[in-house]
């Protein structure tokens, strides 16, 4: 047999201090930077108002996910609500219309007398167990027509306890923007958050190593292919900080191709890229480093404000008969032109291009002039780079 709850009034604390309302609003807002500090807020608005119980629920906080936090309610009530008591919730039938814009409160005694409460299969079945039976709420925010679409704020008292009056809506009213402000910031955090793991997974999965370099060269991100470049130290590594390749001058050329893309734009106001070749110790053949530059003022991508400049390494290897054929028929290459470019992929200048090959400097430079014309392109990092790009 199930024993009534005792009816006596309980006096509630009386006004809301303003000490009370600045560390409400301070907790809700520390609830912005870390979403599991919303329990203690929740917890905080609910002590304020003398609350018993209380609960926040925003349909679109997280990406396919709601958020719904409570203070003294089990989440284990929450998929019998969903299903069935939600259609039998007397005061969210009621006060559906006042809740309609943000910023908008109601109380239970506005929408629904006692008496109609206490007969209500809601309170007999579902509210009554955790003596649920003052409420007063506030609109957060909404998304759509429906109440599912809402985020609302709710405080509930016990059945023994005295009434919620306009002075509880007043507070509810001055918490509302920053509760508003709280959500919508941390949303912003957290697709910001979301969008760098992702773009940081997916550089993780790209064989070609990439970093993303401040303008002094200090290395601000190495995907995973990068650090095993850098530590291997053949050709390019670091010293602790920075990115260094294995001789002075070239670490010079690294720095100046950095502050060249920071400022540098073409003609049609887009910013334009540096390449240039590094000598590997082992075999002699150089690494053709891609610098380009990063969005300014946008620091999302990588989530680092200092970096850039993306620096992209292409690692020398020899090409095999498909990517040959790739080469020869995108460009219209003749054979003897396709050894030139095999040969430049080593290293090296033009004499040593020439020598490897057994052929003269002038047969190599005429070469090396029709190649240019056929790929549009006028400097051999560019060459190389354009092959990296075709075959990779």
């Amino acid at each position: 047999m199930r024993h009534d709850v005792k009816t006596h009034r309980r006096k509630t604390r009386g006004r809301v201090t303003g000490e009370e309302l600045i560390e409400a609003i301070g907790s809700i807002y520390e609830a912005a930077l870390d979403i599991s500090q919303w329990q203690a807020a929740i917890g905080r608005i609910a002590h304020a108002l003398d609350a018993h119980r209380a609960q926040l629920f925003a349909p679109e906080m997280r990406v396919g996910r709601e958020l719904w936090v409570a203070h003294n309610i089990d989440a284990a009530m929450m998929p019998g609500y969903a299903e069935y008591y939600r259609h039998k919730d007397l005061w969210v039938l009621r006060s559906f219309d006042r809740l309609r814009d943000p910023g908008a409160t109601s109380f239970d005694t506005m929408e629904v007398t006692e008496a109609e409460y206490l007969r209500s299969e809601f309170w007999n079945d579902f509210t009554r167990p955790i003596d649920v039976f003052r409420a007063a709420c506030v609109t957060i925010d909404t998304s759509g027509p429906s109440p599912r679409d809402r985020t609302y704020l709710a405080v509930y008292r016990p059945r023994r306890s005295e009434a919620f009056d306009q002075q509880t809506l007043a507070f509810l009213r001055t918490i509302q923007p920053h509760v508003q402000r709280s959500l919508k910031l941390s949303l912003l955090l957290s697709s910001a958050t979301s969008e760098r793991s992702m773009f940081h997974a997916m550089l993780g999965a790209v064989s070609t190593p990439m970093l993303a370099c401040s303008a002094n060269t200090e290395i601000q991100y190495a995907n995973p292919s990068a650090e095993a470049l850098l530590r291997k130290n053949d050709g390019l590594g670091t010293d602790g900080r920075r990115l260094v390749a294995a001789t002075p001058g070239h670490t010079n050329q690294l720095v100046r191709a950095i502050g060249k893309v920071a400022g540098a734009a073409s003609p049609d106001g887009t910013q334009t890229g540096q390449t240039l070749q590094v000598p590997q110790r082992s075999s002699g053949r150089p690494l053709t480093v891609t610098v380009a530059p990063l969005p300014r003022n946008d620091d999302r991508l990588l989530g680092m404000q200092r970096a850039i400049a993306l620096v992209v390494v292409h690692v020398p290897r020899q090409l095999h008969e498909t990517e040959l054929a790739i080469l020869r028929e995108a460009h219209a290459l003749t054979a003897a032109e396709l050894r030139v470019v095999c040969s430049m992929l080593d290293g090296g200048g033009l004499p040593q291009v020439a020598a490897r090959l057994g052929i003269g400097h002038s047969t190599a430079r005429t070469h090396l002039k029709h190649i240019f014309a056929k790929t549009h392109t006028r400097r051999q990092a560019e060459l190389v780079e354009l092959v990296h790009r075709l075959v990779h």
